[in-house]
């Protein structure tokens, strides 16, 4: 169990950093002349989280072997939390004008 808990924590830390890199990606994108640059952004930005926790949840299971998958529960929930925040964050920044 407790070994679940630090995959949670390191799941949070990660996905704390990503959408703070998201977030100033985002802004920059919104602002760029190519007004094609924040769809990109954000199709690139659905991709790589969608890969990176597959990864993630990939070697977690295949390095430490746990006895059950208990260890899915946070991991959906704060990829849910997240990306609703992350669609928020970019919504609101796509439509302010730069």
């Amino acid at each position: 169990m407790e070994a679940h808990f630090v995959f949670s924590i390191v799941v949070l830390a990660v996905f704390v950093v990503f959408m703070l890199r998201a977030y100033a990606a985002g802004r920059k994108a919104a602002a760029s002349e190519d007004k094609n640059a924040f769809t990109r952004l954000a199709l690139l930005l659905i991709m790589f989280k969608l890969f990176g926790g597959i990864l993630g949840v990939t070697a977690y299971a295949t390095t430490f072997k746990p006895v059950d998958t208990l260890y899915l529960i946070p991991f959906f929930a704060m990829y849910l939390i997240f990306s609703i925040f992350e669609y928020d964050f970019l919504s609101k920044i796509g439509k302010q004008k730069p």
